[in-house]
């Protein structure tokens, strides 16, 4: 590895400068543009339209179920780590454990258990 010293600089701060992390790119805080694109839009309505019935979920639900999942798959994107896997499997773990948070957190408000006794 080989350091970019500024003229300004003795060798102790080269040797700094190797072992010192770059600043994270803009595109590692912001999310990518294709983020939301229509397939992501699509498979978020889908799995939204899938939870009608379920915990007391009404087709009038759809919109802000899939609202919560946008907001938290954008608020969720700094974590992504690329070298884990791909955006897609990302996007789709994210979207599937938001559906269950969703699924919990209505079940306990309607007094419905959370796991169906066999």
């Amino acid at each position: 590895m080989t350091a970019r010293v500024a003229p300004h600089r003795g060798p102790a701060q080269a040797r700094l400068a190797t072992h010192v992390a770059p600043p994270p790119s803009d595109s590692a805080i912001l999310p990518p543009l294709h983020l939301l694109d229509e397939n992501v839009q699509r498979l978020i309505r889908y799995k939204a339209r899938r939870m009608v019935g379920k915990a007391g979920l009404t087709s009038s639900d759809v919109d802000d179920i899939a609202q919560d999942i946008c907001l938290d798959l954008l608020s969720r994107w700094p974590t992504y780590r690329p070298e884990r896997a791909q955006s897609s499997t990302f996007i789709a773990r994210l979207v599937e454990h938001k559906l269950a948070t969703i699924l919990r957190h209505r079940r306990s408000q309607n007094g419905t258990p959370t796991v169906v006794p066999h």
